[in-house]
């Protein structure tokens, strides 16, 4: 496979280097709140063959913390990233 780290941005990452590797992002309202963040995903899987795959989250409140979990719960870890603002969110789990 061919790749393309030629773009802006994507200089100090080596070719091929995130190949096989997909990462699960929840987003919200992507369209509105960050619509470049998938055209920069897809040159990003160009150069280093890693996928980033978006899932919309319906609330943004709630779905990352019931991902990332709250003081001792658990959350279902189903995300790499998230779409929120930590400092909205002080009771998620760093763990």
């Amino acid at each position: 496979k061919k790749y393309n780290c030629a773009l802006p941005g994507l200089e100090g990452f080596t070719p091929g280097q995130y190949e096989g590797i997909k990462v699960n992002y929840l987003s919200f309202a992507t369209n509105t709140s960050s619509p470049n963040l998938p055209i920069r995903a897809l040159e990003l899987e160009g150069c280093t063959g890693g996928q980033i795959a978006f899932a919309e989250a319906q609330n943004v409140w709630e779905d990352p913390l019931a991902d990332l979990g709250s003081g001792e719960v658990k959350g279902f870890e189903l995300y790499d990233g998230y779409f929120m603002s930590y400092s909205h969110f002080p009771e998620a789990s760093a763990k």
